[in-house]
């Protein structure tokens, strides 16, 4: 499966309340799948709590417990709200979404929080169960890393369990290290090295996955 857990301060303290709107329409990409299905990947506003909610449910069990080594069927008020409001400075927050019946949904998160040196983040991505397998996983991770090289940053890293041989394999594929987690027994710790920063795409620019 297309996730993985980063155990940041996501998982149990509050989000900043303020949403820095600011530059925000360069984080905006139109995407393509072979098959020719257009979705959006955009940054996450406030007024996102509900989709995020109506995602997170739409989960399957095993996926929701590799996100958030968790199970629980319905998230929290609390956890909506840590998701849905994002500052964009410490945590940078992203969901792709796909027009069904004229309606925005949601098939994909993505979001990293820097560590306090500003040289490093933790990360994790969750791909809708239905939308798996289909390269969006790898598109969102490269979309991911190329935000946060323009924001300063020069490492990325992923706990993910040993189990979780999907996301292994896509970290590996998208050029992270692996390692023993150096505190919790049965996870893996990938960390990738980024690159300068990457050439900002304009919102009207469409990027094929299969070209990826």
């Amino acid at each position: 499966m297309d996730i993985g857990h980063a155990p940041t301060d996501l998982d149990t303290a509050p989000r900043a309340a303020h949403h820095a709107h600011g530059g925000m329409h360069e984080l905006l990409e139109a995407w393509m799948l072979e098959d020719g299905t257009r979705l959006a990947w955009r940054p996450v506003r406030p007024q996102d709590a509900g989709l995020i909610g109506q995602f997170m449910a739409s989960l399957s069990r095993q996926t929701r417990f590799d996100r958030f080594l968790s199970a629980a069927q319905a998230p929290t008020p609390a956890l909506l709200a840590q998701m849905a409001q994002v500052d964009f400075r410490h945590h940078q927050a992203f969901i792709v979404t796909h027009l069904q019946d004229d309606e925005e949904v949601m098939v994909g998160d993505a979001r990293f929080v820097a560590d306090g040196d500003a040289e490093s983040a933790d990360f994790a991505i969750v791909v809708d169960d239905r939308w798996q397998g289909r390269g969006l996983g790898q598109r969102m991770l490269q979309a991911l890393a190329e935000v946060a090289s323009r924001r300063g940053l020069r490492w990325l890293r992923g706990d993910v369990r040993e189990e979780n041989r999907r996301m292994l394999s896509l970290m590996k594929r998208s050029g992270f290290f692996r390692s023993p987690h150096p505190e919790e027994e049965g996870m893996v710790q990938g960390i990738k090295l980024l690159l300068p920063p990457y050439p900002v795409r304009a919102f009207a620019d469409t990027v094929p996955l299969s070209d990826i």
